[in-house]
């Protein structure tokens, strides 16, 4: 050992990177509602939770109907705008894994 000191902040990461070795994320996605303006996403997790976004089709944005913005919602954000730019059409149902 030299005798250094360690940084609590990172023996604190350190501790936490089990957590991110086993990060999976999954989630089946389906068009529930489309009109002109909007698209209305329903998505499942892993767990068999629903959730439920909206895309704005003159924006691009998308937002999460009950506020709950985790990581699985930003990956699902992603994927839906994704195919929207891509192909200018609402999908209909998309698998987002990683």
């Amino acid at each position: 050992m030299t005798g250094r000191a360690i940084d609590p902040d990172f023996v604190s990461i350190w501790k936490q990177r089990e957590s991110w070795v086993n990060l999976a994320l999954y989630a089946r996605v389906e068009k529930m509602q489309e009109c002109d303006r909007r698209a209305r996403y329903k998505y499942t997790d892993i767990a068999g939770r629903e959730r439920y976004i909206l895309l704005d089709k003159d924006t691009g944005a998308i937002s999460a109907e009950g506020g709950v913005e985790d990581i699985l919602y930003r990956a699902v954000a992603m994927k839906v705008a994704s195919a929207w730019l891509r192909d200018g059409a609402a999908p209909g149902r998309l698998l987002v894994q990683s």
